[in-house]
């Protein structure tokens, strides 16, 4: 069934024998309950303190003193820094001249107010004091803000490789787990809430009642969400109105305009803290409420202390990018400045089908008015002078316009709207015409507007006396305009000769934008980075004196734990930025995070991460591994015979495997058919529409299988499907593997059975963020255990990376290998399965490496860094074993799990207990329910027969 083509297995994987750790516990369930418990404390205990207490009454007033001020009944005093275990925290940056450095800060404890000014801020000629802000070391602490991953860059002692006892808490975080937006709400919600006409939004009301009628819901999702900045989520959950106008004040005026003010501007700060400190009370049970399990607190606290080394060579790195990029850019700007001249000569304009769509009106020769002596000469000084440029008279609009007074020249660029006129670009052999109401469309005679509706089967969206205009498609947003046919979206295009120009430099702008493309998406995001350096007065980043040639600096990555509906950490850099390439500059940033002297990084990516969540999810319905078709794919499939999964795809629609992942994991996400037709379309322009929406229906009729009540029936994948629907349109839907709740933004009790692709996508992501928690916390413990000097350097999404000492790198190998065997143990034991094949069981392999990379191997070599990075190692659980004997230990004596660190289950910091699933697989309903999935009686009745004898 399905033409896997199954062949007999080869011989099983071999794994020398090892001793594992002993559970803590009777089963891998109570293992991380108990694992998450321990390492909660006591920041689990201090969140709940915050929760239950209040906090004083804020200050009439704050001193301009440098430095620390604590504030109590009996005044205000200098104090070196807050010695508190718990804070609410906020940091105003001065963006004066780049600034990147805290200006003014304000915390609070349970017992008194704090304010920090800085030193620098209040003395201009101060040079020689510390520019962050100095907290101390109190043990551990739990800081809590609104996006704390900012004000975390600004604390000194963070930037110590030893790490510090801080524990950050973020409340936008909370937010996003609570009441968190999917993308597409998002569009929708902003567009209601932004919209100031009163028709428009009575239309909204009228229309969302009706939607709300039709599936009996009794509240609009709209009423329960919110955007995720403070202002927000304070009027959704506090019902307060907050005036964040002031804040802009931080990027407008200058430092003596802010002290002139600096009682008005302290004070503001001091409000934010204490927003957030009742947004903490308000979200706080909310959030454990939908996230009961200790692993997801720790982890998320965990996520929140990530640490990227760095040298001099990431200075050197930008500076060199960015002159590459200006050398290429000047060079295209001389190009169509010449092409301009050139262009000013051409005969028969109105000819050219693309030139005489120019505004050719001449600009006008102007001179001031002459004055005559009375013999009829000019008198002295008098005579006519022109005003106004002369190098522009009779020239044309188009050119007049671009004219750049400070290059004394015409300046072109490729987001110049009358470049593609000079390139003469067409699009399927027409000429490109902008329309201002429709965007860039080509122009087709009328005689030929049927052949070409045919072919790209999409109709004219405006004709005249002698022309069709068919709209060019919007790559990003279907169905809006086109403002730019020059960008990195059309290079597909280009490349297949849908969009041509006559002018040579097209190709070449084509081809500056797609060398460029990583650069000019990420200049901005590095430039904002903030490293830190050993030259920074009071900074300790303690690594080796060896390293200081290197010039050694630390960047704190602004990671949200819960970034996204689904739970998803973000980070706008380091979390997106592709992997090193040959043609892109600047794509080697990764590897410029390089490991101090005595360190190296030692990581992995969990192999087909959310592919194995979705399979395992779908074989519960057997409960055994590997029984679905896509099951099967997922363990047994190899590319080598085209039986794995995006071989299988890529079979069916004619691509590359390659393209084929990007159906795969869409399809897995939720999407439709819809989305995979336009997919199709990217990937190959020449398809017709009507081909693309074929290749899409067989694509989804082979995999997801047709809809049969209420269940898919037929598809490869259709017990995969019809299992994530069943999670997403319950009351409630939870990860199978944590038990954390969907967003109230999600909830069907708000949305009826609308965004069924957002709360599919949430089922699967959401629980690959608990398979990313499980990893964090499993090191966690093992390596305290086993003291295994680590910390975590970096997570993007399924992969992790810590930073290790040299000397315990192999046994952190280990442990990481461990940690994926007890988290896919979990992930199995809660979706009703006692066991877990080996060939899932470990990562293929552990990467241990010097620089941040995707590959050991790549030489990362793009036309930025012409230099091959050494290799690094990449071992197997095999040759981990034989490196470390199969022990974690390895003659280093380990600390013992404390026997009252593990509290009772249902101690008073649990909300609620996740029970592992349980199916009565000869129940008539549940047969039924297969058997409506499979397809085929008599396969079903061989399946009957077989359980049964297998329960005698």
């Amino acid at each position: 069934m399905h033409d896997l083509k199954i062949k007999k297995s080869g011989s099983a994987i071999e794994i020398p024998e090892f001793k594992l750790p002993s559970l803590m516990g009777e089963n891998i369930q109570e293992h991380f309950l108990n694992m998450g418990r321990m390492e909660a404390k006591p920041y689990l205990d201090y969140a709940y303190e915050l929760y239950s207490c209040g906090v004083p009454e804020k200050p009439k007033k704050f001193a301009m003193r440098a430095g620390w001020t604590k504030y109590g009944d009996g005044g205000d005093e200098e104090v070196e820094f807050p010695d508190e275990k718990i804070l609410v925290f906020d940091v105003e940056v001065l963006a004066e001249n780049d600034n990147k450095y805290p200006t003014m800060a304000v915390a609070v404890s349970p017992t008194n107010w704090y304010s920090w000014v800085s030193p620098r801020f209040l003395d201009e000629n101060d040079e020689t004091s510390c520019r962050l802000i100095p907290l101390g070391k109190v043990g551990p602490r739990l800081i809590v803000g609104h996006n704390v991953s900012f004000d975390r860059k600004c604390i000194l002692e963070e930037y110590n490789i030893g790490g510090t006892e801080n524990r950050f808490m973020d409340t936008l975080s909370l937010h996003c787990a609570v009441s968190g937006l999917s993308s597409q709400q998002r569009l929708e919600f902003m567009k209601a809430k932004s919209s100031k006409n009163k028709e428009i939004n009575d239309e909204l009301e009228d229309m969302e009642q009706e939607i709300l009628n039709a599936n009996d819901v009794r509240f609009s999702w709209m009423d329960v969400v919110a955007l995720n900045n403070l202002k927000s989520c304070a009027e959704l959950h506090l019902g307060i109105e907050m005036n964040k106008e002031i804040r802009n004040d931080f990027f407008k005026k200058t430092r003596n305009e802010i002290l002139e003010n600096f009682g008005t501007y302290i004070d503001y700060c001091a409000t934010d803290v204490s927003i957030t400190q009742k947004l903490f009370k308000k979200l706080w049970p909310l959030f454990r409420e939908k996230n009961p399990h200790p692993v997801t607190f720790v982890s998320s606290l965990e996520m929140g202390s990530c640490f990227l080394p760095t040298n001099s060579g990431w200075n050197e790195y930008i500076e060199k990018c960015e002159r590459i990029y200006n050398e290429e850019e000047e060079k295209i700007h001389h190009k169509l400045r010449k092409l301009a001249y050139s262009t000013l000569e051409t005969k028969n304009k109105e000819d050219d089908p693309w030139l005489r769509r120019l505004d050719w009106t001449p600009k006008p020769e102007r001179y001031t008015k002459p004055l005559y002596k009375k013999d009829g000469t000019y008198r002295k000084n008098k005579e006519p002078r022109p005003i106004g440029n002369v190098k522009l008279f009779n020239k044309p609009e188009w050119f007049v316009k671009h004219w750049c007074n400070s290059i004394d020249d015409i300046l072109l660029t490729i987001r110049t709207k009358e470049v593609p006129y000079l390139l003469k670009a067409s699009w399927h052999g027409y000429p490109i015409h902008h329309l201002k109401e429709f965007g860039w469309t080509f122009v087709v005679p009328l005689n030929e507007k049927e052949s070409v509706i045919e072919k790209t089967a999409t109709n004219p969206i405006y004709q005249d006396e002698f022309n069709a205009y068919f709209k060019i498609k919007n790559l990003k947003r279907e169905g809006e305009n086109v403002g730019n046919i020059l960008t990195k979206s059309y290079i597909p295009y280009f490349e297949k000769g849908i969009l041509s120009f006559k002018e040579e430099i097209g190709k070449e702008i084509m081809e500056l934008n797609s060398k460029f493309t990583f650069w000019v998406s990420y200049k901005s995001r590095l430039a904002n980075q903030f490293l830190i350096t050993e030259n920074e007065p009071n900074v300790s980043l303690g690594f080796s004196s060896r390293d200081q040639n290197r010039k050694s600096g630390v960047i704190l990555p602004g990671i949200i734990p819960f970034g996204t509906i689904t739970r998803r950490a973000v980070e706008p850099t380091w979390m997106t930025a592709s992997n090193a390439k040959k043609h892109l500059v600047g794509s080697e940033m990764k590897s410029k995070i390089v490991a101090p002297l005595g360190y190296s990084f030692v990581g992995a990516d969990v192999d087909s991460q959310e592919l194995w969540i979705s399979s395992i999810i779908g074989d519960s319905q057997f409960g055994e591994h590997g029984v679905t078709a896509f099951g099967w794919m997922t363990l047994q499939g190899s590319k080598n015979d085209g039986t794995d999964l995006h071989s299988r795809t890529a079979s069916i629609l004619n691509m590359s495997r390659n393209d084929a992942k990007v159906f795969n994991y869409s399809r897995i996400y939720g999407a439709g058919v819809s989305f995979a037709t336009n997919l199709l379309l990217n990937f190959n322009p020449t398809l017709s529409k009507e081909e693309a929406q074929s290749k899409a229906k067989e694509l989804y009729n082979r995999t997801k299988g047709r809809r049969v009540k209420n269940c898919y029936s037929g598809g490869s994948e259709s017990f995969v499907f019809t299992a994530l629907e069943r999670i997403a349109n319950s009351d409630v839907p939870n990860t199978p593997a944590l038990g954390c709740v969907i967003s109230d933004g999600l909830l069907s009790r708000y949305v009826g059975k609308q965004y069924m692709t957002s709360r599919v996508n949430w089922t699967v992501q959401s629980s690959g963020v608990d398979y990313l928690h499980l990893l964090i916390i499993s090191m966690k413990y093992l390596c305290k255990k086993y003291k295994i000097h680590a910390r975590l350097s970096i997570t993007i999404h399924d992969e992790v990376r810590f930073l290790v000492s040299d000397t315990d790198k192999y046994r952190c190998a280990l442990a990481l290998q461990i940690a994926n065997l007890w988290t896919r143990c979990l992930f199995s034991y809660m979706l009703g399965m006692q066991d877990l094949p080996a060939s899932v069981a470990f990562f293929s392999c552990v990467d241990i490496d010097f620089v941040l990379r995707k590959e050991v191997d790549y030489p990362c070599i793009t036309p930025s860094s012409t230099d091959p990075i050494p290799s690094g190692e990449s071992l197997t659980i095999q040759q981990v074993l034989e490196k470390t004997d199969g022990l974690l230990s390895n003659g280093i004596e380990e600390l013992p799990d404390n026997s009252s660190d593990i509290v009772p289950a249902g101690f008073a910091h649990e909300t609620r207990h996740l029970e592992p699933l349980r199916i009565d697989f000869l129940s008539e309903s549940h047969i039924q329910n297969l058997l409506t999935q499979i397809g085929d009686k008599e396969l079903w009745k061989q399946y009957k027969k077989a359980r049964r004898m297998a329960s005698l």
